[in-house]
């Protein structure tokens, strides 16, 4: 059996990583679309990685109309105000500046809003390794850029409350089980450490959080085509 295929079915993980499936490429993409924000806001970049950002934007407000159908109303009050702030931060990129802090606080709190009303309890192990690599990657970013978000309280014990050790702790176990290819082990070990200084005083790396991201998006690839060719 392929590594990582091995690595996905190890995955043995608390309820604090639940997801359930019909929703995880919502809050794949929330975070995705987030966190590509957050790398046009510290590195201004050009319009290539702009049109990436437009992608993700759409194919998360795509991949909503498809499930807005069976959601509340606070839900889709909800996502309404989640893309609104996501529009507005772009229109703060335009005009030269950068995202404001208030407005980023009030964007993550919109974000986790949302996943805590994408959350829903499954034994899908490999959506709960890709959420967790997803998110601690989000909040390296916005650390590195903004500042470590405030922290919100909000109901449910999913991965959006769980502490960044947790996190660390999940994946890696996860990993070091399923004894994953070189690269992959090599990659997730400079993840780790990077992800470890998210609890301390450290001083910002300007390229750092460049070569975090590159290599947390081909770690989860790597997730997802395992994810998807397994019997």
């Amino acid at each position: 059996m392929h590594a990582i295929k091995r690595l996905l079915l190890a995955a043995t993980l608390t309820n604090t990583t639940v997801v359930c499936a019909d929703t995880l490429e919502l809050q794949q993409l929330g975070l995705r679309t987030a966190s590509s924000l957050l790398m046009l806001h510290g590195e201004h970049n050009g319009s290539e990685d702009l049109n990436h950002f437009y992608r993700l934007r759409h194919r998360l407000e795509t991949s909503w109309s498809e499930h807005k159908a069976d959601a509340s109303q606070d839900e889709t009050l909800a996502m309404q105000r989640l893309l609104q702030s996501i529009d507005t931060a772009v229109a703060q990129l335009q005009r030269g500046g950068g995202i404001e802090l208030e407005h980023a606080e009030q964007m993550n709190l919109e974000l986790r809003m949302m996943q805590s009303f994408w959350f829903r309890p499954t034994d899908d192990h490999s959506g709960q390794l890709q959420l967790a690599l997803l998110d601690l990657n989000y909040r390296y970013l916005h650390r590195s850029y903004i500042g470590m978000p405030a922290p919100i309280s909000l109901p449910g014990s999913g991965y959006y409350n769980a502490g960044n050790l947790d996190l660390i702790n999940t994946l890696d176990s996860a990993l070091t089980a399923a004894r994953a290819p070189d690269h992959n082990a090599a990659r997730w070990h400079m993840l780790k450490r990077m992800y470890g200084d998210l609890d301390s005083n450290w001083a910002q790396t300007p390229t750092a959080p460049v070569v975090v991201n590159l290599n947390a998006n081909q770690l989860l690839e790597e997730l997802n085509n395992a994810r998807h060719s397994r019997p």
